[in-house]
């Protein structure tokens, strides 16, 4: 599972980006990918949204590479022209489902525990009883010690 870094060195010649984008600006992203990623079909690559998210979200389907880095190599040769606002919007979103993420294991954490402490406090009532029980069979059986047979002779009037 090897990783490639995306880098400056990856960006298509200038000849190359003022060609095509007369065409389509989006083939610029679409051959970025195509270098990157030669395994996926161009075709269907064509046929995408043509939208950062949609495009990042289309390639991780098909490489096993991480989301940043697919969104890296997306985000360096798409268009500049998208709003700002979609950019805000969808950063917001990413970090909106990041907490989410968080503060769903937390909740299932203290769910866990809050399953698991009437078992803990049961278990420590119950080892508490016992050792109550022993504590006062002890002290009964020590305030009820019976004499030994030495020290009934020797109470025992004979010896007096």
């Amino acid at each position: 599972m090897p990783t490639h870094t995306t880098t400056s060195n990856n960006r298509l010649n200038d000849s190359d980006s003022t060609s095509q984008s007369a065409t389509d600006p989006w083939d610029q992203v679409f051959t970025a990918i195509n270098i990157r990623w030669p395994q996926i079909n161009q075709d269907e690559l064509k046929q995408c949204d043509r939208s950062v998210d949609d495009l990042t979200e289309f390639v991780a389907s098909r490489v096993d590479t991480q989301r940043d880095e697919i969104e890296s190599v997306v985000s360096e040769f798409a268009p500049v022209h998208e709003s700002s606002l979609r950019s805000f919007v969808d950063q917001a979103h990413r970090a909106g489902e990041q907490v989410s993420h968080s503060v769903h294991s937390a909740v299932e954490r203290m769910q866990y525990e809050m399953d698991e402490l009437p078992v803990k406090t049961s278990l420590t009532n119950l080892a508490i009883g016992f050792g109550l029980g022993v504590l006062a069979t002890t002290l009964y059986f020590n305030s009820r010690r019976q004499r030994t047979t030495w020290q009934q002779i020797r109470s025992n009037r004979l010896f007096q």
